[in-house]
């Protein structure tokens, strides 16, 4: 038994060395059911794991050197039939459309909240250096949603460092954005995971488990981004909002914010043998085992390519 449990933890900090990832307690004693490598620098790993009372919980991490001197990949984030004017489409759609553009993505996630009906997003949007979108909506009110005061960003600065923060951070940097996408609430800061007390306009948004996407920063530089599949009882119930933030703690995030969720959220990574860009997660309007069914059109994304 004691060789086995020595085995057991030396292939587990292999693993944690080859992911970026510091060994955990969220990470020992729970091996990746599936791992895939879209390309040199870019592996996606699904886990299964379990609430404290015991249901079932399935996320994906979509991890990448991004940031690491001499790394050939780039971020960049998308609209509609890769355009410039808000729509919706979903993300197997969108990833579509700028690979006919010439562009070879590697993968990609869902992006900000936004317009369900006019898909302009709630926050920040900035393309090839273009601004699409200011900081929020412009006839958004003070505390719409109870968001509009915690509003965060993502973004590539142009000397290629990534950057997540708030709006004092975004008014520093905002003159040398390249690609830049919105997210709600600050999920960790300076490496620790943010707890603020939301107002109660938010909590159940907050504190009850629901499909997530989040995007975080390691203090290396580099990039990684986390899918949660969530509202289905036998298959995956979601997190909170804080249990999103201490994930991302324990995959190494220094910085990491939310991006839109619910059934907005999608994870596509590009399968080496057929070419494709297939979705990787289970939104939860899909029946298990559809390929495409229940994929909601969404209003942007970012993805990673070369």
């Amino acid at each position: 038994m004691k060789k086995t449990s020595t085995l057991l933890l030396s292939l587990l900090l292999a693993l944690s060395v080859l992911f970026s990832v510091p060994v955990s307690a969220q990470t020992l004693g729970l091996l990746p059911d599936t791992v895939r490598r879209p390309a040199a620098g870019v592996t996606e790993t699904e886990y299964s794991t379990q609430t404290e009372d015991g249901k079932p919980v399935r996320y994906f991490v979509l991890d990448t050197a991004y940031g690491l001197p001499g790394s050939h990949l780039k971020i960049g984030v998308g609209l509609p039939n890769n355009g410039t004017s808000f729509g919706m489409q979903k993300l197997t759609e969108q990833l579509a459309a700028i690979r006919a553009g010439g562009t070879n993505v590697l993968a990609g996630v869902n992006g900000d909240f936004y317009n369900m009906v006019t898909g302009e997003p709630e926050g920040l949007f900035v393309k090839d250096g273009v601004p699409l979108h200011g900081w929020s909506a412009p006839n958004a009110l003070p505390d719409s949603l109870g968001r509009i005061p915690y509003r965060t960003f993502f973004g590539i600065k142009s000397d290629g460092r990534a950057v997540i923060g708030g709006r004092t951070v975004y008014d520093s940097v905002k003159g040398c954005l390249q690609q830049a996408i919105g997210g709600a609430f600050m999920l960790v800061e300076n490496g620790q995971p943010v707890k603020v007390r939301y107002p109660a306009s938010v909590r159940s948004f907050v504190e009850n488990r629901h499909p997530r996407t989040a995007v975080g920063i390691r203090r290396n530089g580099t990039v990684f981004f986390i899918c949660v599949d969530g509202r289905r009882e036998n298959y995956s119930n979601g997190i909170s909002l804080y249990d999103l933030a201490d994930l991302m703690r324990k995959f190494g995030a220094w910085t990491a914010m939310d991006l839109d969720g619910g059934g907005s959220t999608a994870l596509c990574t590009l399968d080496r043998e057929t070419g494709t860009l297939p979705l990787r997660n289970s939104p939860s309007g899909q029946k298990l085992g559809s390929a495409t069914g229940g994929e909601r059109k969404i209003a942007n994304c970012v993805y990673v390519y070369e």
